[in-house]
């Protein structure tokens, strides 16, 4: 069991390596052997881990690896957790007459309450947001797999998304603007990924790679 996890944790700091170091990953790979062999698996796999992360900062590719574990870990993933948890909590946006406030902490204050002629656009909005909840995982594992043109089709669904959801908070509930700064907030996440594709296909040595013009077009 150690020796298994000393493999993935060996597998991960190669891959933080990058190509422009595969020569130091596979002599890690093999001296990883040995040390399975000696009984210390799980040290020397932390130890050579460690030592991908700090050289990542002095390379490009690495420096890249960064940004896009910072992008995905740092900021799709608690979005995307912040949304889903909001709707288990009651509903975001909105203050309910009988339910509390439960709305979504740092995007808007709720103003209009629920009442019988909105209350049938529920549902629907409770969808959106949770679509797009889990569209926020998938993209920062797509992110961080590089799978570009799956990105990009997370990307479009996520905009029609931003869009719907205006448009049926703007027709249920007029005069709210809670459901905005959501928007500005995946908007602003969007071009982040723009730009990290763009980089992606700036960096060298990854012909092989899977990209996607539509997002990495200027």
């Amino acid at each position: 069991m150690i020796t298994a996890l000393g493999r993935g944790i060996m597998a991960l700091a190669v891959r933080w390596l990058g190509e422009e170091r595969r020569d130091w990953g596979l002599a890690m790979e093999a001296e990883f052997e040995a040390a399975a062999v000696a009984g210390e698996p799980l040290g020397f796999a932390l130890g050579c881990l460690a030592a991908a992360i700090r050289q990542a900062p002095t390379h490009e590719e690495g420096r890249f690896r960064m940004a896009s574990h910072l992008l995905a870990m740092g900021i799709l993933l608690p979005i995307g957790a912040l949304l889903l948890s909001s709707v288990l909590r009651g509903f975001p946006f909105l203050v309910l007459e009988h339910g509390g406030t439960a709305w979504l902490p740092g995007l808007g204050t709720p103003e209009l309450a629920v009442n019988d002629g909105n209350a049938v656009g529920l549902p629907l909005m409770a969808l959106l947001t949770v679509a797009s909840g889990a569209g926020h995982a998938g993209m920062a594992w797509l992110v961080l797999e590089r799978d570009w043109v799956r990105v990009a089709l997370l990307g479009r669904m996520a905009a029609a998304q931003v869009v719907t959801m205006l448009i049926f908070s703007g027709i249920f509930f007029p005069g709210d603007l809670c459901a905005f700064p959501q928007s500005v907030l995946i908007a602003v996440e969007l071009c982040a990924v723009c730009t990290l594709v763009r980089w992606h296909d700036s960096l060298p040595g990854l012909a092989g790679a899977r990209r996607h013009p539509g997002l990495s077009s200027g």
